[in-house]
């Protein structure tokens, strides 16, 4: 993953759910806010495999047009 900012946020790529980045936990893993207000702690290589980013998202969407 490239530099992780306080408040991305990312999309499921079969449910197309929001999750927000929250902090990266001293064991690795990174901690997020889904759009129903839980938390979530997730490893780097599920967040890669099953979420894109909403920023990549966006800047494809702009470069088709």
């Amino acid at each position: 993953m490239k530099n992780l900012r306080k408040g991305m946020k990312f999309i499921h790529k079969e449910t197309k759910k929001f999750i927000t980045f929250g902090k990266k936990n001293d064991d690795g893993t990174l901690w997020f806010i889904t759009s129903d207000k839980r938390f979530l702690t997730l490893t780097v290589e599920q967040v890669t495999s099953e979420y894109y980013s909403d920023a990549q998202l966006k800047k494809e969407q702009a470069e088709k047009r």
